[in-house]
């Protein structure tokens, strides 16, 4: 019997049929995966994510299963890649705008959750399941390398944390591009609050940074507020 599924969720005649457009239970070891230079496969696909109650049917599908996901934007290929412990909270991380990839959120606003299909790559399998925190960011980085960097929203080529980061100079030269459009940045369109003047203006022993240094993630962004403002 094969093992690619064909699944159909349809909720009443005058709503979307929201589909998995395909499925395989799980994917093969990774090193019969690695082992391929061709791009990944996902094994499994599911769009209409505009679709609140789509999302909601998703949720035995998805809950309390991790591995490797991409959300492929339909219109030009791109997308952005990332790892989960529970894809049902991380899609819907993503889709709230919670923790989630700044150049992927501007580019649903641009093109809207109809152009965009949410991928898995690789699932924990109960033998897997147990690796580690590094084990998974290994094996993300694995599969951003998978791709042309050019064409992920990731700003990192390696899936690690912020802390003592150093970005190559492709990502930074990615993200001085990405920034050159002011209304990519955080900060566009918005005002400090009083209290955050307050903070930034205080000297001396009063600031919160007094005695303390930026880390390089600080200092990266500090650098591309400048080409903001600046530039």
């Amino acid at each position: 019997m094969s093992n690619l599924l064909h699944i159909g969720y349809i909720r009443s005649p005058k709503r979307k049929v929201c589909t998995v457009a395909t499925r395989r239970l799980y994917s093969q070891k990774s090193s019969d995966s690695q082992s391929s230079d061709l791009p990944p496969i996902p094994i499994l696909t599911i769009n209409n994510l505009n679709n609140a109650d789509c999302i909601k049917s998703y949720r035995r599908l998805l809950k309390n299963k991790g591995g490797i996901y991409s959300f492929i934007n339909t219109v030009n290929s791109n997308q952005y890649i990332g790892s989960a412990k529970d894809f049902y909270l991380r899609l819907n991380e993503h889709l709230g705008n919670k923790k989630s990839n700044l150049a992927l959120q501007k580019s649903f606003a641009k093109y809207g959750l109809d152009k965009f299909n949410f991928c898995i790559y690789e699932y924990f399998s109960y033998e897997t399941k147990i690796i580690s925190s590094k084990a998974l960011t290994d094996l993300e980085t694995y599969y951003i390398t998978k791709f042309n960097f050019s064409t992920l929203y990731n700003f990192k080529a390696n899936a690690t944390s912020s802390l003592g980061y150093k970005h190559t100079e492709e990502a930074r030269l990615k993200m001085v591009e990405y920034y050159k459009n002011k209304e990519n940045h955080p900060m566009f369109g918005k005002t400090h609050t009083k209290e955050a003047l307050g903070l930034i203006s205080k000297p001396g022993e009063l600031n919160p940074m007094f005695g303390k240094k930026h880390g390089e993630a600080t200092r990266a962004l500090l650098f591309f507020l400048f080409l903001f403002y600046y530039i």
